[in-house]
């Protein structure tokens, strides 16, 4: 689920989306807890549209 987040977030540093997919991968549970917390902090109100 972080995994598909962070793929349709739009970061306002690209390069925080690299970071935060490595994160979750090599730790999924805390990774993704930390991710969801702070978030909102470090993405844009737009999303992707597919």
């Amino acid at each position: 689920m972080a995994l598909i987040d962070i793929y349709k977030s739009h970061f306002k540093n690209e390069n925080f989306r690299i970071i935060w997919f490595i994160a979750v991968i090599i730790f999924p549970i805390l990774g993704s807890i930390i991710y969801f917390q702070f978030k909102n902090k470090m993405t844009t109100k737009q999303r992707r549209k597919f």
